[in-house]
């Protein structure tokens, strides 16, 4: 090949390398890092605007955003009846959704009612221990008087009327057998005066059976005298001493059980009240919870903006769907989980997906444009603010990018997709060759050889020291000069 063809064949080689796309159609994007295959010819080195464009995938976020979420105290059970669309424009105090309060007003109703009921068992409370307090010494003392009572009926009984209740019983037995004594003497008697005397027969008769019948019945008397008289003497006068003995001993269970147990019940109503109070409190914050769920449950936008369905996650929306329809009527609504989200339309920046690769070249300050994928014609100046040290994700970081919006960009709202195009490297006079013409270098391992052709024809190896690096293009910071041609491919060594 003459040399005339071989500096052809590099200039359209640096074509196909330098402006991809060419000959009306799209050329693949090359594989990161990954030097372009050797060519035969040379390139002719220049210096010459390079400059290295970062693509990033990114979305706009609004930087204020006011999520809104039901966080109740108690209550649990959201159902919808309305809620205003997704992108709908609201102010602030607007209503957004509207819930069913049938259960929770029926409940607030029933705990009123409680609440009331426990009030006036209170009140009743009150009055048992105001009673109690004046009745206590009282029962004390009635339980120690009856104590008294029975010691002294026993002593009573054991000192005195035992003996005369013995006494009184012998004495009536004594009477029935003197009574006895006397009827029989006094018919005796009868009989022997009407044997001498000149009574009639009839009157006779009369008298005498009189004085038989008083016999009779005192002989009827005397036995029976008897039979109580030894009944009296031996089970009803023990008895009753068993009785007045047993009394005195409950009188005195009963003192010491008074004495023990109405000081303790006096306690437990106090025990009782105080847990009544506890109960009573707990029904009040129970209502003044209800109450505040029940107002939260009157759902407001707490700031002018636009209705998003769910929460933000990095400038997206997921579950959308989902929210949808759980905010239909009949849907349901978790506690504490956001459903809607508030959004300003401005201001707006951009949440940018960084890769590992590209972690080196997205440094604060580094500007460029961001590309909106519905709007492939606007180009809004951007500049990255802040990129996350630690990943998100395998290979991914999190980028913030400021982005200035003109009058254009009115039709960009939160949410929306774009390309981010940042320049992380721009120099207009910089010498450069193509990245596959840099060998490795036996010596250190580093490519930073180049092979430049000379007059004598013997190409000249040469170290370099390379600066910035594009997948296709390197730039030369020493080692070469504008006008120096250099291999395309290692040469052979002889």
């Amino acid at each position: 090949m003459t040399r005339s063809g071989m500096y052809l064949c590099a200039i359209v080689l640096c074509l196909l390398t330098v402006v991809p796309g060419s000959f009306g159609q799209e050329q693949p994007k090359p594989e990161p890092a990954q030097p372009a295959a050797a060519t035969s010819g040379t390139h002719k080195v220049k210096q010459e605007p390079f400059k290295i464009v970062v693509e990033v995938a990114g979305t706009f976020e609004a930087e204020e955003t006011w999520p809104v979420a039901l966080a109740p105290k108690t209550w649990s059970t959201f159902t919808v009846l309305k809620a205003v669309p997704h992108g709908k424009r609201v102010q602030k105090g607007e209503t957004l959704v509207w819930l069913d309060m049938k259960e929770i007003d029926e409940q607030l109703q029933d705990q009123e009612k409680a609440l009331q009921l426990s009030k006036l068992a209170l009140q009743m409370t009150d009055t048992e221990l105001d009673t109690t307090k004046t009745t206590l010494p009282l029962d004390l003392e009635a339980s120690a008087l009856a104590k008294k009572i029975a010691d002294e009926e026993l002593n009573y009984f054991l000192k005195i009327n035992r003996s005369f209740l013995e006494e009184t019983a012998k004495y009536t037995l004594k009477r029935s057998q003197q009574s006895l004594e006397y009827a029989e003497e006094e018919l005796k008697q009868l009989e022997q005066m009407y044997k001498a005397d000149d009574l009639t027969e009839e009157t006779e008769e009369i008298v005498l059976k009189r004085a038989r019948n008083e016999v009779e019945q005192s002989k009827f008397y005397l036995k029976s005298t008897e039979l109580r008289t030894k009944r009296t003497l031996e089970q009803e006068i023990p008895r009753q001493e068993q009785q007045l003995t047993d009394a005195a001993k409950r009188a005195e269970i009963a003192l010491a059980k008074t004495r023990a147990t109405l000081p303790v019940q006096f306690e437990k109503q106090q025990l009782e009240r105080a847990k009544q109070v506890v109960d009573i409190q707990r029904a009040e914050r129970k209502i003044e919870e209800l109450m505040a769920d029940r107002q939260i449950m009157a759902v407001e936008s707490p700031a002018d903006g636009y209705v998003y369905y769910g929460r933000c996650t990095r400038g997206k929306w997921p579950g959308v769907d989902t929210l949808a329809n759980q905010l239909q009527e009949g849907g349901k609504l978790q506690a504490n989980n956001v459903f809607i989200t508030i959004v300003a339309p401005r201001p707006l920046r951009v949440r940018a997906d960084v890769t590992e690769k590209d972690l080196h070249r997205l440094t604060k300050g580094v500007a460029g444009t961001a590309i909106p994928a519905g709007y492939p014609e606007m180009n809004l100046p951007s500049v990255v603010e802040h990129v996350s040290p630690f990943p998100i994700g395998p290979g991914t970081f999190d980028g913030y990018v400021r982005v200035t919006l003109d009058e254009q960009a009115k039709p960009v709202v939160p949410g929306m997709a774009c390309t981010l195009k940042l320049i992380a490297y721009e120099k207009q006079d910089a010498l450069t060759v193509p990245a596959a013409a840099v060998f490795e270098n036996p010596a250190d391992g580093e490519r930073n050889l180049v092979y430049v052709k000379t007059a004598a024809d013997k190409p000249e190896e040469r170290k370099v020291v390379v600066g910035q690096k594009s997948d296709q293009t390197w730039e030369i910071l020493q080692g070469l000069q504008a006008g120096e041609e250099i291999l395309l491919q290692k040469p052979e060594t002889p």
